[in-house]
């Protein structure tokens, strides 16, 4: 549903003249989750994927650590609303995220072509279709050197790297030697989401902010930046990237 956007007529000016076209909108609905009958958070989505969105938010809360913490997951794309419902457990969950686990290092040891870089960046511009159609979706994605595994898309920058690890944690796909990749700029939450999907590098089409680059940094993340064509900047940790020779104070 609205996957193809939403049309709307606009005013538009090529640079001599006005004309009317109709455009496609990126499908953007306010969203409810409720947890264990209460409500848990208000915000807007695109309407498709919500399971693996809420999925995204418990475990970035801290509230599960896996999908079977669940007893219940429905998603209502027609209603926007999600309800999940928590198995019993003996006092463990229903907290944040202890500073242990924020803090925690990815020391996966991996070996990555400058040529996977670039095919994966190529691969993942092609991959939105919706992006495409209306030039307002993000998306983010599980990938190894051959291609992309795990493929999720909403109108929120948060919302598409919720919707990946909500995936991740529905499919439990092997992540030893995988990659994420991002369409937007990374900001710390971004770099949140990603470190707890556990893969040790994202590489991202736009900028990472100060932040992102110091956790990136403090949990072992290799982090790529502006991955445009042929051309690419590596913030933290080169050392998984081939070919890299470090220039003297850079580690």
């Amino acid at each position: 549903m609205y996957e193809d956007g939403i049309g709307r007529e606009a005013l538009c000016f090529d640079g001599e003249r006005f004309q009317r076209r109709e455009k496609q909108l990126a499908a953007e609905f306010p969203c409810r989750l409720y947890l264990d009958g209460e409500l848990l958070s208000s915000f807007t989505c695109s309407p498709w994927q919500l399971s693996d969105l809420a999925l995204g938010e418990l475990r970035i809360r801290g509230l599960i650590r896996s999908a079977s913490e669940l007893s219940e997951l429905i998603a209502d794309e027609e209603k926007m609303e999600i309800h999940a419902r928590l198995r019993p457990r003996d006092g463990c969950g229903g907290e944040e995220l202890s500073g242990e686990e924020r803090m925690r290092r990815t020391e996966e040891r991996i070996f990555v072509p400058i040529r996977a870089v670039q095919k994966l960046s190529r691969i993942f511009n092609e991959a939105s279709r919706k992006f495409h159609r209306t030039g307002g979706i993000h998306a983010a994605a599980l990938a190894d050197f051959e291609g992309l595994l795990l493929f999720r898309e909403d109108v929120g920058r948060r919302n598409a790297m919720e919707k990946l690890l909500g995936a991740c944690l529905k499919e439990e796909p092997d992540l030893s030697g995988k990659l994420i990749l991002f369409s937007g700029r990374i900001a710390a939450e971004i770099l949140e989401g990603a470190s707890l999907i556990g893969s040790p590098v994202l590489i991202a089409v736009s900028a990472p902010s100060s932040m992102a680059v110091e956790l990136a940094e403090k949990r072992g993340m290799t982090l790529i930046g502006f991955a445009r064509g042929e051309e690419f900047n590596i913030y933290t940790h080169p050392e998984r990237i081939e070919g890299t020779m470090l220039p003297p104070g850079l580690n």
